[in-house]
């Protein structure tokens, strides 16, 4: 269930949306020039799919490796003591994030070009995901 705050804010947005398609300027609301108001839309679309984009980014990246996981991958690969087959398994990952990112930008890209809304699609980098987890780190490091 929606907070207040989310209920809020989408209502704003909405509320935004309206004034964009009557053509009125919400701080002054006076009635906008055709070409600003072209302008305006033009913001509006690029801003609406760069939030987007943004939010699927982190969702499909925290769905499978959250920050918390992230942070102690670094940790762990950052440890003079880990094993180097357990810094190579780190590193492939990292390797995958980096593909996930290059996909981000060039979706991005496209976006700021072509001021167009691109339904990204992440889970075409689910098959190169190495998979691996914390546990199985710490039993390696622990093993040592």
């Amino acid at each position: 269930m929606a907070t207040l705050g989310e209920k809020l804010a989408g209502l704003e947005k909405r509320l935004m949306r309206l004034e964009i398609v009557l053509g009125i300027n919400p701080k002054t609301e006076d009635l906008l020039h055709p070409k600003a108001f072209r302008q305006m839309d033009k913001m509006r679309t690029e801003q609406d799919a760069f939030s987007n984009l943004q939010d699927k980014l982190h969702q499909y990246i925290y769905a499978h490796y959250d920050q918390g996981t992230q942070t102690s991958f670094i940790l762990i690969y950052m440890d003079s003591s880990t094993p180097q087959v357990v810094k190579g398994a780190i590193s492939l990952a990292w390797v995958w994030m980096k593909a996930v990112l290059a996909y981000y930008y060039q979706i991005k890209g496209q976006i700021e070009l072509n001021n167009v809304w691109v339904e990204p699609d992440f889970n075409q980098f689910d098959e190169i995901d190495p998979k691996i987890s914390l546990k199985g780190f710490l039993g390696k490091k622990e093993e040592k």
